[in-house]
């Protein structure tokens, strides 16, 4: 029987059934009949059987009040065809037509590339059963594991089909199921458990392909709704206590698959306002687990903590820490420790008395004292706590309690039943993590719709293949027995994950006997994957020291790049720098040579202009001088005649009267010492300030043209330039 297409088919249904407000849980999951139906072609269906076979190959709890809901829409869908058989309606069987066409693309194509990596898996490649399957049948198995991944157990049914109690015709047609699928075996389940964890660390991308067919089991839980929570839960004051396993799971102890789960679980119902809290007497449970843990011999540990410490996720010193003080380990992780006593609070004793304590103390059969007492207590507080108010819903419920234990589920639900405390359609006062998990993801507003799925079929994986104290011991006693001298070897062996983990591989999660021609096998196994640690280790350190010297020497090449750069950077800014300068240099040269050019002129210009007023100034001067000396002389003529005429001329008087009073004026200079001025000084005077005059008109600066000249003998005398002109 075929289950992989229509179980990829539902893939695209379950998105439509979180997205469309139309579509409802029961049509995407009766896509997972359509293979049981193909097997029963031609049959007559009833509710009864459809809810039995759902039981049997998928491990859901159906009712057969649920059964006939999927009559209806099987017929709706023409997987069933309407008949009248002696005046009785009955609904036949049909084939279901190719779905492949129908499949999502890339679901399908992700199926298949998954199919393909198991089929290559090393438990897969490396058994002569397995490798003789094909890709289908290894794809229907892994679906398989997946959707009932946290189902119950079916053996009842099977027990119903051995003894014959089904009726109607339902036993010939279970029969038929189960000669076609039988339950998944311990081996088969551990061997996907382990390809399941592989794919997550190596492909976790198709991994998270994989947790939507275990969103197909969540939903199995919901069919008693009937319908899509279309009014999800917003806001809810239900207390859920957990037990000591999951209190442990949640705060780290049991590895980080299971504490994940537990976080995103935890975290769900608090955002709609639940108080999640653990009774001091489950702190106590969860302590003497630890406790038992630390005390037992390294090589008789196992369990959930002793995987843990084995693979490196958890340290024993943590472990030690949480065992000393467990309440702080819950305040930490946000719950609350509730201290409650059964002799205290008489008016809730009424809910469930003493003597009902006692009675589901000796109706839960387990061997272990202490976990009887334990669950019991837990049972007991939480129907008192209740005040006789029952509800269908977990989340209306006023306090729930959480285990892992399902047969503590089954019976304290089984005895509230007799015992009609509780009605068959209420919750009863333990509710399994499983259907907590769903709770969690459906029923809170689909708050990390994405992650739980994924979370929890990574917890599922880690509880199928945690390690077994009864594989362990049926190894040591075959060891013992059969090679007594390899006994210590064994031993130290169990310290080793990955040697625990190629025992609990070899055995498949069997505890059944190995094969006594095989010890040494074994051993040498377990030893080359102990030794495949250190060797592994010794790659990832080399590999690590590899990593770094490339990322130093990528780093230094970086650099060396860098400053490569940066110099021809500086070196061509500079180029750049020099040629504006050379560029200002030679304009400044141009300019330089316009200016000398035109200084050269200025300086021609200056110097002709004086050497003219030199040249005019002396002429003036000469002119000057001769007229001067003419009158001179005629004044001296015209004294003459007076002197020696009796009666000269008005003239020849004036003239003697000048003369005499010139004379007077140079004799008084005389007697003084004082220089006596000519008519030479007069023109020289007057020359040079005709000639700085003449100067100063033609542009040239006074005090040049004054210090390019001296009086010689009368004349300016033009002298030769001391510096460049300015």
């Amino acid at each position: 029987m075929a289950i992989g297409p229509s179980a990829v088919r539902v893939n695209a249904v379950l998105s439509a059934f979180r997205d469309n407000e139309n579509s409802d849980v029961i049509d995407a999951l009766c896509y997972f009949y359509v293979p049981i139906l193909d097997r029963l072609k031609g049959n007559p269906i009833t509710a009864s059987l459809l809810a039995k076979a759902a039981k049997l190959i998928y491990g859901w709890n159906l009712t057969e009040s649920v059964g006939e809901v999927f009559i209806e829409r099987l017929l709706a869908h023409d997987h069933l065809k309407r008949e009248e058989k002696n005046g009785q309606t009955v609904f036949i069987a049909q084939p279901s037509p190719d779905l492949s066409e129908s499949m999502e693309t890339s679901i399908k194509e992700s199926f298949e590339e998954v199919t393909g990596l198991f089929h290559d898996f090393d438990l897969i490649s490396g058994d002569l059963l397995y490798r003789q399957l094909s890709d289908e049948q290894l794809g229907d198995l892994l679906v398989h594991f997946l959707i009932s991944l946290d189902a119950y157990s079916n053996n009842d049914i099977a027990a119903e089909i051995k003894s014959g109690a089904t009726g109607n015709g339902e036993r010939e047609a279970l029969q038929a199921l189960s000669n076609d699928v039988s339950v998944l075996s311990k081996a088969e389940t551990h061997v996907c458990a382990r390809f399941v964890q592989w794919l997550s660390s190596k492909r976790p991308k198709l991994a998270e392909k994989l947790s939507s067919f275990v969103a197909a089991g969540l939903l199995a839980e919901l069919v008693e709704d009937f319908r899509k929570p279309s009014a999800v839960e917003t806001q809810s004051d239900t207390a859920f206590f957990l037990d000591g396993p999951m209190l442990l799971g949640l705060v780290g102890t049991s590895g980080a698959a299971l504490q994940d789960e537990a976080k995103i679980i935890v975290g769900a119902l608090k955002s709609i306002g639940c108080r999640v809290q653990v009774f001091s007497e489950s702190c106590r449970e969860a302590e003497r687990v630890l406790i038992s843990y630390l005390k037992t011999q390294a090589s008789d540990r196992h369990g959930r903590t002793h995987t843990a410490v084995l693979k490196g996720e958890v340290d024993r010193q943590y472990v030690q820490t949480v065992a000393s003080d467990i309440e702080k380990a819950a305040h930490t992780f946000g719950v609350d420790v509730r201290d409650y006593d059964l002799e205290t609070f008489p008016n809730e004793h009424k809910y469930f008395n003493a003597a009902r304590n006692t009675d589901i103390y000796s109706f839960l059969t387990w061997d272990n004292p202490l976990a009887r007492d334990h669950d019991a207590f837990a049972v007991t507080a939480i129907m008192r706590l209740r005040h006789g108010k029952h509800k269908n819903d977990p989340l209306e419920n006023s306090h729930v309690f959480i285990s892992s234990n399902e047969k503590l589920v089954e019976k304290s639900r089984k005895y509230c039943i007799d015992s009609q405390l509780i009605r068959e359609t209420q919750c009863g006062p333990v509710v399994d993590t499983r259907d907590l998990a769903t709770i969690a993801w459906l029923r809170t507003g689909f708050e990390n719709s994405d992650k739980l799925p994924m979370s929890h079929m990574l917890a599922q994986c880690e509880r199928v293949l945690r390690i077994r104290k009864d594989v362990i011991e049926t190894a040591r006693a075959q060891v013992a027995k059969f090679s007594p001298e390899k006994v210590e070897q064994f031993e130290l062996l169990l310290q080793d994950n990955r040697a625990v983990n190629y025992l609990m591989d070899t055995a498949r999660g069997s505890s059944a006997k190995f094969d006594p021609d095989a010890d040494q096998e074994l051993l040498d196994g377990m030893l080359e994957a102990a030794i495949r640690v250190a060797v592994d280790d010794s790659k990832r350190q080399i590999s690590e020291k590899n990593k770094a010297i490339r990322d130093l020497k990528k780093e230094h090449d970086e650099a060396v790049k860098k400053s490569e750069a940066e110099q021809e950077s500086l070196r061509e800014e500079r180029r750049i720098a020099d040629e504006a300068i050379a560029q200002k240099l030679a304009a400044l040269e141009v300019a330089h040579e316009k200016d000398r050019a035109t200084l050269a002129e200025i300086h021609l210009h200056r110097d002709g202009v004086i050497k003219t007023g030199v040249i005019r100034t002396n002429r003036e001067i000469s002119i000057s001088q001769f007229m001067l000396g003419l009158a001179l002389a005629a004044f001296g003529v015209a004294a003459s005649v007076g002197v020696f005429i009796d009666q000269p001329p008005k003239v020849a008087d004036y003239a003697l009267k000048a003369f005499s009073l010139v004379g007077l004026v140079l004799t008084i200079q005389a007697l003084r010492g004082r220089g006596v001025i000519g008519l030479s000084h007069i023109s020289e005077a007057v020359g040079r300030k005709r000639y700085l005059r003449y100067c100063r008109e033609k542009g040239v600066p006074q005090e040049l043209a004054a210090k390019r000249v001296v009086v010689d003998h009368g004349r300016l005398q033009l002298l030769a330039p001391t510096q460049p002109l300015e």
